[in-house]
């Protein structure tokens, strides 16, 4: 059954967790996740949206909304980087938390986005720092784990990123599903990305998301990672380029413009939070998922 969309909140922008009356999950019984998929399926999808939300959520809460649809869990922390494992006999999911209310800003914070070097081409120094903040407990756990289990990566904001790094520092990674993620890396980290994963690997993103926009193509040679699953104005799920593409540049001119809308609608300045920041909301995504599933299946 198609759920309706949710009405654009700034407050489940800048504090998802805030949203109480959501059910996470709801409805898992009629979508089975499938481990050992060979491309991310909309119902993986779906589930992997769910967790990328739930991460933002203190364990006390989250643990037990993961039981719900059969998964143990554990937070991982490492200071500014948090995530859960959550995990059942044949599948692991592991979901970072997406950018803190408080640290929104720093993803359109022109100083962030330089570069370094990674296995293949080079990331985003913020996002490798963040992700080696957690990264020896997070492997260790998953060594523990892994074996037998497939190993999914997911995230939302600032957490997709960390679940593309993540995903593709971990050996036997089976997919990786983002929303509404910045970009990472380089075009020789993409392209690398891309032939290792193909199909396992898919980033939603929402109409005008703006997340989706930053660090820019340029002056640095920032390319998204991932086949593009993008979401019409009206819901719909399309393999069509946003016709935005050169967002920041066209709308914006400096990047920097765009911290300066956050701050103002963090501190009441601005009290009408544009689409473009509203389409970030992950509870958007997690309806439009759904509905994508219902109304296609796979």
């Amino acid at each position: 059954m198609q759920r309706q969309r949710p009405t654009p909140d700034p407050r489940f922008v800048f504090h998802p967790e805030s949203d109480a009356g959501y059910r996470h999950f709801e409805g898992h019984e009629a979508v089975p996740f499938t481990p050992r998929a060979q491309a991310v399926t909309r119902g993986n999808a779906w589930w992997l949206a769910e967790a990328a939300l739930l991460a933002y959520w203190d364990a006390g809460d989250a643990v037990p909304r993961f039981a719900t649809a059969g998964l143990a869990a554990e937070p991982i922390d490492g200071g500014d980087t948090q995530a859960y494992l959550a995990f059942r006999d044949d599948l692991v999911l592991v979901a970072f938390r997406g950018t803190e209310a408080d640290h929104f800003g720093d993803l359109f914070d022109d100083a962030k986005f330089g570069l370094v070097g990674w296995a293949h081409g080079s990331v985003h120094q913020g996002f490798r720092d963040a992700l080696d903040r957690v990264w020896a407990r997070l492997s260790d756990r998953l060594a523990q784990l892994s074996g037998s289990r497939a190993v999914w990566f997911t995230g939302h904001s600032l957490g997709a990123a960390l679940a593309t790094l993540a995903g593709d520092r971990f050996a036997d990674t089976a997919g990786i599903c983002t929303i509404g993620s910045p970009r990472v890396g380089d075009r020789r980290f993409a392209a690398a990305f891309d032939h290792r994963f193909e199909a396992r690997a898919v980033r939603y993103v929402n109409d005008t998301d703006v997340v989706t926009h930053v660090p820019p193509p340029f002056p640095l040679p920032y390319k998204h990672v991932g086949h593009l699953r993008h979401i019409t104005a009206d819901g719909r799920v399309t393999t069509e380029t946003p016709m935005l593409a050169h967002f920041v540049r066209d709308v914006f001119g400096d990047v920097g413009h765009l911290q300066d809308v956050v701050v103002a609608m963090q501190t009441g300045a601005v009290r009408r939070a544009p689409d473009f920041l509203l389409d970030h909301m992950p509870r958007g995504y997690t309806v439009d998922l759904w509905n994508d599933h219902d109304a296609h299946g796979g």
